[in-house]
């Protein structure tokens, strides 16, 4: 059977393949991508994309946001491949504001 071709890397344990790099485009329209999510003072969560400028949501809790922002995603994804325009991914992630965490979300677009 040939090699699969994932988007991973290999590691010391065969049994654990790691991402690879920032973002990753995957056949079918697949993406990973790495967004920031803060807690607001007022309540609730934002989330922006580190490395698609433009792209941010909000929602009541963090897996409202994190939802929200695939979503925005996919919109935004979606106009581009309509204007027959590339994507403009950023080549190095944008700086989280402080007090965000990371977190990655899947995007079907």
């Amino acid at each position: 059977m040939g090699e699969i071709k994932t988007g991973r890397r290999k590691t010391d344990n065969p049994r654990i393949n790691r991402p690879e790099g920032e973002w990753q485009e995957y056949k079918g329209g697949v993406y990973r991508c790495l967004v920031y999510l803060t807690e607001e003072d007022e309540g609730g969560f934002s989330v922006v994309a580190a490395q698609l400028p433009g792209v941010a949501s909000q929602g009541d809790s963090e897996q409202e946001a994190l939802a929200n922002i695939v979503e925005a995603f996919q919109g935004a994804i979606e106009v581009y491949k309509e204007q027959g325009a590339g994507i403009p991914w950023l080549k190095t992630p944008e700086e989280p504001e402080r007090g965000a965490v990371q977190r990655w979300v899947i995007v079907h677009a």
